[in-house]
């Protein structure tokens, strides 16, 4: 199981308004999509977004957690009226493997991953 979220969309909505947080969130879930085409992504809170993968080794699932938040983080996310560049978003990611039928184990674990790797700084991945 792999959590995303996207750091500070509170502070984007509040900036720009809920609109360019919606898009900024659209913009993430493409770069999901780009890196993870065959994965289901669920929107699981206002921030964060779930992935479940199957038969994908730990260093391979970090690699693409890696991949999907380096891209997003080089995109220039720009206001559609002025051009205005909003300022680099980046996200964070947690990953659990192997829980078996405990599946709210591995939430659990996953959010706390999430945490921990939000709290080491911009566009990291705790695994």
């Amino acid at each position: 199981m792999m959590i995303f979220s996207v750091a500070d969309l509170s502070n984007i909505n509040e900036r720009f308004g809920h609109p360019v947080g919606d898009n900024v969130l659209s913009a993430f879930v493409a770069n999901l999509r780009q890196v993870l085409k065959n994965e289901e992504i669920i929107r699981w809170t206002g921030n964060e977004f779930m992935v479940v993968v199957t038969d994908v080794a730990l260093a391979n699932a970090r690699l693409l957690a890696e991949e999907v938040l380096a891209a997003f983080a080089t995109r220039r996310l720009k206001l559609r009226g002025s051009g205005e560049w909003i300022g680099m978003v980046t996200g964070s990611a947690g990953i659990v493997v192997g829980q078996g039928a405990d599946q709210a184990a591995a939430l659990i674990q996953a959010r706390a991953k999430l945490y921990r790797a939000t709290i080491k700084g911009l566009g990291q991945v705790e695994a």
